[in-house]
């Protein structure tokens, strides 16, 4: 990845933004988006070093100085960071789960809380989150994957295609920058 955006950061000078964006889709975004869903278990400090490396590569597409602010420019260019990349994967795993589409070993990899308590609460349609207060579970795909399953909103929640879902969750999380 780290070659990439040296490749990015040498021909800024040369090639117009659409290039450069199409060559960053090419050398760069392929690190981001291969088995992000794993990474969701990874350490503040390794995710940083890959958001750093993300920021250079869009600031080299822009030529902005390397003190720039990048959410304009994430929002400009039309890409997603690499928290919000893992947030996409998550979800749509999350979302693939709940509406059957993975193996059947997976139909049960989450508890609806209606499942649990048969009485009619706002949060009825939510997963259960289990009770785990140790820093390692926090990490483990099943309470992240909770934890942006139970924030979304129900128009979210309920699309009716993996394409829907997809375009929504990336607008919704685009929405924040």
């Amino acid at each position: 990845m780290a070659k990439g955006v040296g490749v990015l950061s040498r021909i800024k000078y040369i090639l117009p933004r659409n290039i450069m964006r199409m060559i960053y889709m090419s050398l760069v975004q392929p690190y981001l988006t291969y088995c992000p869903t794993v990474w969701s278990g990874a350490g503040k400090v390794d995710l940083q070093k890959l958001q750093v490396l993300q920021n250079s590569a869009i600031r080299a597409i822009v030529m902005a100085d390397f003190r720039a602010s990048t959410s304009p420019i994430y929002a400009q260019l039309n890409i997603l960071k690499v928290s919000d990349i893992i947030s996409l994967s998550t979800g749509i795993f999350t979302y693939k789960c709940q509406n059957s589409l993975l193996a059947p070993k997976f139909n049960t990899f989450y508890r609806l809380n209606q499942s649990v308590h048969h009485h009619n609460t706002r949060h009825a349609e939510d997963i259960r989150i289990c009770t785990i207060n140790s820093s390692h579970y926090k990490k483990n795909l099943e309470y992240r994957s909770t934890q942006l399953w139970n924030n979304l909103t129900p128009d979210l929640k309920s699309c009716s295609t993996i394409y829907l879902f997809r375009k929504h969750i990336t607008k919704y999380l685009k929405r924040l920058y």
